[in-house]
Parts: C-alpha cells; structure tokens; sequence
C-alpha cells in the first residue's frame, strides 16, 4: 500500500487558534487550537478522500517554499457609494508558498500559476492588490496576513498502487489568457451551489459524457456561475481541466494582424493536452472581442468546437443569448443550452439560510440565521426583479461581514429609502404626505397630490412591480416648480439622509440635447461605446429619480425607445445587456400648453392635457401614470419662494460654522420678491437675485468681522438697496444703504406675522 505524502501550510490568526490547509486543494481548510490539531485535521481529510476514491491522484505541488513579498495597499472609505483612498498605503509583509511554477499566498486563498520567476513580486503584489482593492481600514485590519507560515507534511496510505503525477505538461498560452477556474480561490470567490444539484448533475453529464459545449443560460445573479464551479470541483482530481477567460483577455496585449488569433490556436492546442474545457463567463464579450462579430474570437473558435477539438462553458443571460444568435448567426447552435432556472421562494430562502449558518460560524456569529428572513423580504418587496439568490445572498454576506445587526438599516442605507417605507407596521397618512411636498413645491396642489399618490402606492405595495414606481408627466410653464418636484420626489423617497443623497439620487439629462439624429444610441451609449451616463447611474444605484427636462424637444426615435421603460421598467441595449427603472421614479416635464410667451408669473392657468395628447402618440400618453398641470405663480407664491429660500439661506455652512442667525423684515421680503421673479421665467432668477442682493453683502461683512460669533443679523431694505444690521450692536450700513430703524423681522423657521401666515411650510 504507497504511501503519499502531501505538503501542508499552517499559520496562527490574533485570536491564537490554528489554521491549516492541503497546497494541492483550495478546500478543506482546517481550525483547532493547536498546530498539531489542525494539521491531523488536513491529514484525516485527506485520507477520507482516498478512502472514498481511491483512483485519486498524488499530490501536485512538490518542494514548496516559503517567501515573503512586501505589497503596498490603499485602504478605501466608502460614503455614499464614492471610494475615498486613504492617504498613505499600508506596507505588508505578505507570505506565500511557491512551487517551480505554482504561488499559494493561503491566508488570502489566491492560486496564481506563474513562468517567469523574475515577476513573482510583481504578480504576488497583483493579486493581493486585486483580493484586498475596496476595503477600508478596519475591513483591512481583519485581512491582515500572519506574522508567519509553517510548513508539514502528512503522510497518506493509498488503497492501490500508483504514480505521482508526472510533471505537468507546459501550458503556455492557456496560462497566459485563463486562470484554473476551482484552483484560483474558487473556495472563497464563488458561493456553494446550493440547491442545484440537479442542474450541476445535468452539467457535468453533458461535458463529460457527451463531450459537449453547453451555455449556461438565466439571468443575472441566478448562480450559473456556481453551477459551473460546483461541476469543475467534481473534475480537478487529475489536475486544473476547467480554465476560466474572457473574450478582451484572449486579445490583449495583441497589437499586430494574426497575433491573438495564433495565441488561440496554441490555447486550443494546450486544452487538448489536458483535456480541458475554456470557461467563458460573458459569451456576448467573446462575440464581441477582435472586431465585428464575423471576424471575433467567437468566430475564429466556431470551427475548434464544430469539429470538437475543444469544448467550451458559457455564461449569458436571454437577452444577451438573442444578442449573440442576432449577431453571429449558427455559432449559439454548437452549443447545447442549459436553462438555469431562478430559485422558488422556498428554495430561494432554503439558501439564504444556509448561506446565513456557513457565515455565522465562519465569523462565529450565533444570531446570522436570524438574518436571511428579513433580507429575503426586503429583496422581494422592494427589488422583486432581481434573481434569487444572487444580490440578497451579496447583500446577507457584507452585511453580516460588516457587524452590522439591523438588515432594515442596512438596507435603507444602500437603498436611501426611509424605514418608513420599509417597514409595514409603521403607518403613514396620505395628507401628511401632501403637505411635506406642499412645503416643497408652493402652490401647486394637483402636483403634490400626485407626488403623494406615488408615495402612497409604494407604500402600500400595490404599484405595478412591472413598471417604474411612478410615471409623471408635469407640463406647465418654466420657472413654476416642475424639476423642484423632482427634487422632492428624489429627497422623500430615496433621501434618508437629505443633505447627502437628494442631488445623487436626481438622474437629469436635458432632453433639448438629443434632439439630432441618432439622438437616442447618444442617450444611452457614450462616443466610445461605453453606456451613457443615464445607463450608469441607473446600474450604480436603480433606486432613484429620473427626470428627462423638456422632453418635447427630443427625436422622435427617444420616444420609441422610452415605450419599453415606461411600460415594462426596462432598457435593453444593442449587446442585450438589461437596465432595470423599476426601483425609479420617472419624470418629465414640457412645456406644452404654456403659451406662445411661456410665462412663470401670472395670473392666469395654463398647460393641460390637450396640448399634449395632441403633441405625443397615443401609445406614449397612455403609458404615463398622470399628466399634471403646473399652474403659473402669482404674488403670494413669489413672497412665499423668497421666505423659503432666505430660510435656506440659513442653512449655509459659513452661517452655521459663526454660530450667526438671520431675521428680515416683511420689506425685505417684497422687494426681493419683486427683484426675483420675472415674467418670463417665474421663479427661475430668485437664486441669482438673492446671490446678488444678498450672499454678497452678507459675506462682505462676514470677511470684514471675522471674529463675529453668536450674533442675530438684521435683514432689511430702503430706498437704495439692501442693509445688515447686527442687533447688539446697532445697525450696519452695508454699500451706502442709509441707516434707519427695521420694519417687523421674522424669526428664522417661523416668520413674522405676515410671512408666518403666507409661508405652507410646517
């Protein structure tokens, strides 16, 4: 009976407990307490291994050593979903285990296969870069590397007799374009799949039995990737057979003709020598990868696999399945296509669980399984069109890394939205809703009234999870509150910190831009392909408001293509890559129906649905939750603008930074209003007024008395412009303004008399 002997890594975490793993297998990590403990662990798992398959192969990685590489990393803060790099790396000793063309950094669970010795450092510093990018500091403290690695030996009996594995074959080009798909860290990077063995069975029956190319075919984050994995760890007994690349990796660094289609050709040739299958997760990239479709990589494989020199595993979603028939015709029928199918919710919270308990004991966590129930329900009620487990699973596994206990906070952070919202129990009244918008937008009551049932809807959870949260078309003159609307759509519904998200969250693209011909690939395609600003945003963070101003103005071809948006919450481009708006509200404001001057300040009503079902088709009106008719303002919605924003003005950081309060006069107040609004475009040149008429003089005298703190600053007007005045102290004459005694002065927050009856905010 032979005995085989296989190397081991140990090392000691802060917690002074032993971790233990085999070189030759990214599984089977053992912890004790001791060294000893956990290296017998290894050993008896690996005997259990032979003893269930005793036609296993020896050990691979031979005459290991132990090197340390020092690697510089930038922590990562992440606020409001912005990365903020620390200032000053952080320099680590990091250990690895290297064979003659082998690298094992353990502690990190990374596996590089490497040719030239000389760029070990600079491949060692890549993938720890690559494994520990995006942290912050203290996510960074808890990854640092042990201060030292020890290397065993265990000794395993084979029931038959046999050979150590030969020296593995020399895979040149292979290993230039792919990595092994299970021996690169698929034990940390890659979920178990569970409740798929049906479709990993099926897999593997097909690649090993009846030699076959298969696309696995479901969408996003529905886990063919873990399918693909949990096949190949079935398979690596013999040595890395599934290699894992991308359609830009087969091409890169190629700069002349004929180069990256000769690197192919010895890849195909480095597959058959190990009997290898190339894994492939973004199929549509290798449609798209070496020029037009006809002339890809795709393209340049298609014979390989119609002959069936090599065989291929290939990940797509539907539509990027239909892209790629549409595109490359006969090359989807050499495969067989495997549909993998989303998890019912029973299965979908079977894995939650699971995923929850393996957590909890990795981070010996004894509350994590009471997590997966409420993240489940989160992601059902609020982002039912994403597939099970994928971005639940992602969000259960941060949120227990993070310490965090409370998966509703942790969800109205990512998200923005309020826990009101999120939570069932809690009430919320209609008219409570009106009036928070009717403080917003002044005098407009249809709008706020809309706005309020698009809130209500959502609350309640009877919108049509179809289709975007809201479709709102307002139409009235400029200048009267229509994209401030927007601005509190934005703010109520995804600000849960106000100051910090209302303007992220605000998605605005002026539609008089895309007016011209191919106006609508301009909107959602950049000049170099890459998706559009709009497209970004919306994949960044779907939960959002999208306001399109002026929508009139744009070709006509934005509207055939905002159909399916409106109507289904969904964007799908050319390479059949899906956008979701069913987490957005969807704004846009005309100004049909305004009037041949577009007035802002008037007396009389304009802008109605006339105009516009007379403007837009049929098929487009009827898509839209509700038209509202923005009415143009009068005198008392001016001087109610203006107290609004003499109260923001407050707000301002010099202001609060001086401790200094704001009172005006009802005078004050008029002129500024006069000053400010314009018939021609309503509200629009207050801010310019009050930048002018106001911020100026106030920070003149601000840079003139530096030392000023804790003081109440008199606003007031005469003749001849605006004054300060700085109540202890007496009046302050600011640019020659004459000095005289102030009329009534409203409190910041509540006004003076007049204003306080005038001003809706509560």
């Amino acid at each position: 009976m032979p005995v085989l002997r296989f190397p081991v890594v140990a090392w000691e975490d802060r917690e002074g407990g032993w971790t233990a793993i085999p070189l030759d297998s990214p599984e089977g990590a053992a912890l004790a307490s001791t060294r000893d403990a956990a290296v017998e662990q290894v050993r008896a798992w690996l005997q259990a291994g032979f003893d269930d398959n005793p036609w296993r192969d020896g050990p691979a990685l031979r005459e290991p050593k132990i090197t340390t590489v020092k690697v510089q990393v930038r922590p990562e803060v992440v606020i409001d979903e912005r990365a903020w790099p620390a200032e000053r790396p952080l320099r680590l000793s990091v250990a690895v285990v290297c064979t003659r063309d082998a690298c094992v950094i353990p502690t990190l669970d990374v596996r590089f296969f490497f040719q030239d010795a000389r760029a070990l450092k600079e491949l060692v510093a890549h993938y720890v870069q690559e494994r520990l990018r995006g942290l912050a500091p203290g996510d960074l403290s808890r990854r640092l590397p042990p201060s030292a690695l020890h290397l065993d030996e265990v000794s395993v009996k084979a029931s038959r007799r046999l050979t150590l594995r030969a020296t593995p074959p020399v895979l040149g080009a292979l290993r230039v374009v792919a990595d092994p798909l299970v021996w690169s860290g698929a034990r940390k990077t890659y979920p178990a799949a569970w409740r798929r063995e049906v479709d990993v069975a099926e897999l593997q029956k097909r690649v090993r039995h009846e030699n076959a190319s298969v696309i696995l075919v479901g969408p996003p984050g529905v886990g063919k990737t873990a399918v693909l994995v949990a096949a190949a760890r079935t398979e690596e007994s013999g040595g890395p057979r599934f290699w894992l690349t991308s359609g830009a990796r087969m091409i890169a660094g190629m700069q002349y003709l004929g180069e990256w289609q000769e690197r192919c050709e010895r890849t195909v040739d480095d597959l058959a020598r190990i009997d290898g299958v190339l894994c492939v997760e973004d199929l549509l990239g290798l449609v798209r990868a070496g020029g037009a479709p006809e002339e890809s990589v795709a393209a340049f494989l298609a014979p390989y696999l119609e002959r069936g020199e090599m065989r291929m595993v290939a990940e797509a979603t539907p539509d990027e399945l239909d892209a790629c028939r549409r595109l490359l015709p006969g090359f989807v029928d050499l495969f067989q296509v495997l549909r993998v199918p989303e998890l019912s919710g029973e299965a979908a919270r079977d894995v939650l669980q699971r995923i929850a308990a393996a957590e909890g004991r990795r981070l010996r966590k004894d509350d994590a399984e009471e997590m997966a129930a409420p993240v489940e329900r989160l992601f059902r009620r609020f982002q039912p069109y994403r597939a099970f487990p994928g971005a639940a699973a992602t969000f259960l596994r941060k949120l227990l890394d993070s310490g965090k206990g409370d998966p509703l906070e942790a969800f109205a952070d990512a998200t923005g939205l309020p826990t009101s919202l999120l939570r069932d129990e809690d009430a919320l009244a209609r008219e409570d809703v009106v009036e928070w918008f009717r403080g917003r937008v002044l005098r407009q009551e249809a709008a706020c009234q809309a706005a309020a049932d698009v809130v209500i809807g959502f609350k309640a959870g009877l919108n049509d999870p179809k289709r975007p949260l809201g479709v709102l078309l307002l139409a009235g003159p400029t200048g009267v509150g229509k994209t401030e609307m927007a601005r509190a759509l934005a703010s109520y519904l995804f600000g849960r910190r106000e100051s910090e998200w209302a303007d992220d969250r605000l998605v605005r693209l002026d539609m008089s831009e895309y007016a011209g011909p191919l106006a609508a690939t301009r909107l959602f395609e950049g000049a170099d392909g890459a998706p559009g600003e709009m497209i970004r945003r919306l994949r960044a963070q779907p939960f959002c408001v999208v306001l399109l101003d002026e929508i009139e103005k744009a070709d006509a071809s934005i509207y055939d293509v905002l159909l399916s948006v409106l109507d289904e919450g969904r964007l799908t481009d050319r390479d059949g890559r899906v956008t979701w708006f069913r987490s957005a509200v969807v704004v846009m404001t005309t100004n049909l129906g305004a009037g041949g001057q577009s007035l802002g300040f008037q007396k009389r009503e304009s802008g109605g649905e006339g105009e516009v079902t007379a403007f837009f088709r049929p098929e487009f009106v009827n898509r839209l939750d509700a038209v509202v008719r923005f009415n143009a303002l009068d005198e008392t919605a001016a001087r109610a603008i203006t107290v609004r924003e003499l109260r923001a003005l407050q707000e301002r950081e010099g202001l609060r930074r001086a401790r200094l309060r704001l009172e005006w006069s009802d005078a004050l107040v008029d002129w500024l209003a006069g000053q400010g609004f314009d018939p021609r475009y309503g509200a629009r040149p207050l801010q310019r007024t009050l930048e002018a008429l106001v911020v100026a003089p106030l920070a003149r005298w601000m840079v003139a008395h530096p030392l000023a703190r804790d003081r109440v600053i008199t606003l007031d007007f005469q003749a001849g412009g605006i004054r300060l005045a700085d109540t202890p102290d007496g009046p302050i004459p600011i640019a020659g303004a004459p000095v005289r005694a102030g009329k009534s002065v409203g409190r910041p927050g509540s006004g003076s008399g007049n204003n306080s009856r005038q001003d809706p905010i509560r």
